[in-house]
């Protein structure tokens, strides 16, 4: 069998929805700092003086201004970081998480377990390996290219 390769990334909705969250999150988060004057109770188990509360607030504000701007950066000049799921002679290859540039091989040999479960109208492929596991989701596959991956993962598993 030849090698086939899927595209695997978060799509664009979901990049332009993460900006909006985070950028939202970000002023409400730095309304918080700049105005307070209480501090913050968590739990009642941590009491933060309002300077130390804003200090808080602020950061967590940075964080997410960060992540807009990852995700912004990602969305108007995307690299070539993408990794596609590729399914080769003896194993898949595959990004531990859609748009990761880290990825993961595992043999077909050594797959114990292979199912597909749905999870908030999304399907997840589960792949349990003696080396590992891999979930791979089928809204970052796209449409009739998970239906495919499904075929061909099967087809290679059954031969190995």
């Amino acid at each position: 069998m030849r090698n086939e390769e899927f595209e695997y990334h978060v799509s664009t909705k979901m990049d332009i929805a993460t900006v909006l969250a985070c950028s939202c999150l970000a002023v409400v988060l730095m309304w918080l700092a700049f105005t307070n004057t209480l501090g913050m109770d968590v739990l009642g188990i941590v009491y933060l003086e309002p300077g130390a509360a804003s200090l808080f607030y602020g950061a967590l504000a940075a964080l997410g201004v960060a992540f807009a701007f990852g995700t912004l950066r990602d969305l108007v000049k995307p690299n070539n970081r993408y990794q596609p799921i590729t399914l080769e002679q003896e194993a898949i290859s595959a990004p531990t998480r859609p748009g990761g540039h880290r990825s993961q091989t595992l043999s077909y040999r050594g797959m114990q377990d292979v199912k597909v479960q749905k999870v908030a109208g999304n399907r997840i492929l589960e792949i349990k390996h003696t080396d590992g596991s891999l979930a791979i989701s089928s809204g970052a596959v796209g449409g009739d290219g998970f239906e495919a991956l499904l075929e061909s993962l099967s087809m290679r598993i059954l031969v190995a």
